[in-house]
């Protein structure tokens, strides 16, 4: 069936990914082929064929005498069928309404009456298309894809400010701790190091790692990649060490033996009597934190009878495919959405392929087209292409990911809510949940403890490559507690587990891959991109939070009747996830420093028992703590509390220091920079400049009036307004920033 699918496809002819087809656009494409025809023919001395002047004739153009005409003539002419079919390509959205005008005329004057109200609507989705399509290439930011790559020339790099030693290994960075004076510990942990850091020469002796010049002050260099096969070596080796991370750190669930709780893409028998309480966990060889999460996973009387069908339907596949956007890139084998939502359209063909989809979840196996996957590569951050910090997004089959998107969206997360196991405090992947609500909470948090005078601190804690971190195995159990039947866990999980990738780039799909062989470090991780890693973390991640709420006393914000009562230890979106914790008793910065300490430790414990850790170079600590000063009570500075620090150690007792940020500087996460201090000043700079960004785009660009308004009210004010339900800009702040946009504007919209 995909034979025939492709085969289809083929005969319909090349597609102009994000170019609406229209009448001009088909005669632009044929006349290129025409030209083509005829440089061939020029080339290799041979007459004009009967197929050619057919198709001269349909395209009104006249063949050339095949005597007279030269190669330079020949190669000129296709160079400008090139031009005109790219001056088609720019207005194609009018183009292509245009065209169905055209139709709708016809139809008119055949069948009689107005034209089809179908018609019309797909005239209006043209021009739509057409105008958001130029619209996102004017506002957004120009990201080009990966033409090239960097790496470092040296391999070892000091930081003396955090005393790690920073050692490059196959694309990515290990940082290794201090124990005595230039030296460190053999054993490390990822970590990106900060350009501060400087090139040394080491000498490694057994689990010991020596310095050998410690004072050196000459800073990394790098080397530009811009050879395919070269950026294909090193990009492939550095995607197979990142996801080698969990197993070579040995995290809790990655050792000998936690192995038989995931025999069977965990869906073992010890896995199942986990979940229904019979399993005898005190048999086993397990740590008493990883034994007490274990114990938490017994199933209630709820979810015991939680069932979701294995079979997707015809009409759930063909609502799926309805809903998902046509241009979204997938399927390494070719087949792109297109295919897929004409093939629903058809009620046979979709109850055929629905079926054919549902077989291997039904019983438990892999189907060997969706045991390809593509990374495709891209920066992380705008303009920056070292190879440690780049990102990867897998490419899937569209079918396997409608089934997933179908089986979590519709059924897992769902029976989730119903069970009542999510935490209130984890915001990310949940509906009616916003990242603006979570935002407001932290706000809401911090400005009851400004008004009371009592010490609170905060512990934000970013995950180090979260969905990279994930088992699919282990996340089996997760799944099974919420009504997943064990054999979709198994197809899902073996299905990840036996990825064979490439990589993606500017040069396109690497002929080489990787995958785990016998005999080598295991790979973990779910692949980013994948539609059930937010709801599989969303449900796992709860289960940690209420384990943590339970051992940590976390905050307390009453209300002035004391009615109310809130309690909670954080709030959480996603992995991001802000440690709050106070001082009740002394309320001290000794006390508060304490507790938070403590609360983020235990969290460090939690996370690390599914294979997860902290993201250390992006940690930091801010509180807010007070001292009485002539009648009133001020902030403490930092320097009134400079002994304190807060130590944070991994699942390997490996301690780091986590750096302390200023109350008055921002905490940027959710999209917001909030300050513990209230202060706002930093959220409106970036506002500002967001509004001077836009501005400066729309300043040089010719708009049609319902052109400028739809960037005003679609694109632009959403993105600048985006936080103002939890800030309080002055008259003069907001004045400022509506003059930068309708200098702009006013003028476009006449």
């Amino acid at each position: 069936m995909m034979d025939a699918i492709r085969a289809a496809a083929s005969r319909a002819g090349r597609i102009n990914f994000g170019y609406q087809r229209s009448k001009d656009l088909c005669v632009a494409g044929a006349a290129i082929r025409l030209h083509k025809a005829i440089l061939s023919c020029v080339r290799n001395h041979r007459d004009f064929s009967d197929k050619m002047e057919a198709l001269a004739q349909t395209l009104g153009i006249k063949l050339p005498d095949r005597e007279k005409i030269t190669l330079k003539q020949a190669l000129a002419n296709v160079c400008e069928a090139w031009k005109a079919k790219r001056l088609i390509e720019i207005d194609d959205g009018e183009r292509r309404a245009a065209w169905l005008e055209e139709i709708m005329t016809q139809r008119a004057l055949e069948v009689g009456g107005d034209p089809a109200k179908m018609i019309k609507c797909m005239i209006n989705a043209a021009k739509r298309k057409g105008m958001f399509k130029r619209l996102r290439a004017i506002l957004k930011s120009a990201w080009s894809s990966l033409d090239y790559i960097e790496v470092p020339v040296e391999k070892w790099l000091l930081d003396v400010e955090s005393n790690e030693l920073f050692e490059f290994d196959n694309g990515i960075y290990i940082a290794h701790a201090k124990f005595e004076e230039d030296l460190y510990e053999q054993y490390g942990q990822i970590k990106i190091p900060p350009n501060t850091a400087k090139v040394v020469d080491v000498e490694t002796s057994g689990d010991v790692i020596h310095v050998k010049n410690p004072e050196s002050t000459k800073l990394a260099t790098w080397r530009r990649v811009t050879k395919p096969e070269e950026m294909e070596e090193w990009l492939l080796k550095r995607n197979k060490r990142h996801l080698q991370q969990m197993y070579i750190e040995q995290c809790p669930p990655t050792m000998s033996n936690f192995a038989p709780i995931l025999e069977e893409y965990g869906t073992s028998v010890t896995a199942k009597e986990i979940l229904s309480g019979d399993c005898d966990l005190a048999a086993l060889n397990l740590s008493p934190e990883m034994k007490w999460f274990l114990e938490s996973l017994k199933m209630n009387e709820k979810e015991t009878k939680m069932e979701i069908p294995k079979r997707m339907s015809r009409e759930d596949f063909q609502k799926v495919m309805k809903l998902q956007d046509e241009t979204t890139t997938s399927s390494p084998s070719g087949i792109h959405y297109t295919l897929w939502k004409a093939l629903a359209e058809d009620d046979d063909l979709a109850e055929l392929h629905s079926l054919w989809l549902s077989i291997p979840f039904m019983y438990g196996f892999t189907s060997e087209r969706h045991l390809k996957e593509i990374d495709c590569m891209l920066e992380k951050k705008y303009g920056v292409r070292r190879i440690h910090i780049l990102r990867i997004i897998g490419l899937m089959e569209g079918d396997f990911n409608a089934y997933l998107k179908w089986a979590f969206n519709q059924h897992v997360m769902p029976n989730a809510e119903e069970s009542g196991n999510l935490s209130p405090h984890q915001w990310g992947g949940r509906k009616g949940r916003s990242a603006i609500a979570c935002a407001f909470r932290k706000l809401i948090t911090w400005e009851y403890f400004r008004i009371v005078k009592e010490t609170i601190v905060s512990f934000p804690g970013d995950l180090q490559s979260n969905f990279d971190r994930m088992l699919p195995s282990f996340n089996s159990i997760f799944a099974m507690k919420n009504g997943l039947a064990d054999t979709v866990c198994r197809c899902r999980a073996e299905t990840v587990e036996k990825f064979e990738r490439p990589v993606k780039t500017a040069a396109g799909v690497s002929n080489r891959t990787y995958k785990y062989e016998d005999g080598e470090v295991k790979m973990g991780g779910e692949v980013q991109g994948k539609p059930d890693n937010m709801q599989l973390w969303t449900i796992t991640s709860s289960y940690l939070l209420n384990l943590h709420n339970r051992l940590c006393q976390g905050v307390t914000l009453i209300d002035p009747t004391k009615s109310l009562v809130s309690k909670r230890t954080g709030d959480a979106y996603v992995d991001d996830k802000d440690s709050l914790a106070s001082a009740p008793i002394t309320e001290t910065a000794e006390e508060g420093a304490e507790n938070i300490e403590k609360s983020a430790q235990l969290w460090s414990i939690l996370i690390s028992l599914v294979g997860q850790a902290f993201a250390f170079h992006k940690c930091f600590w801010q509180m807010l703590s007070w001292m009485p000063l002539g009648g009133y009570y001020i902030t403490q500075h930092r320097r009134h509390f400079e002994h304190l620090n807060v130590w944070i150690k991994d699942h390997r007792g490996r301690s780091s220091q986590i750096k302390y940020k200023h109350h008055d500087q921002p905490n940027e996460g959710l999209g917001v920079k909030l300050c513990p201090s209230a202060n706002q000043r930093p959220e409106f700079e970036k506002r500002l400049d967001q509004a001077k960004e836009y501005a400066k785009k729309v300043q040089t660009t010719r708009f049609y009036v319902h052109e400028a308004w739809t960037a005003l009210t679609v694109n632009v004010l959403p993105s600048i307004t985006y936080s103002f339900p939890i800030t309080r800009f002055t008259k003069a702040q907001l004045l400022r920033l509506s003059r930068v946009v309708d200098n702009v504007f006013l003028p476009k919209l006449g």
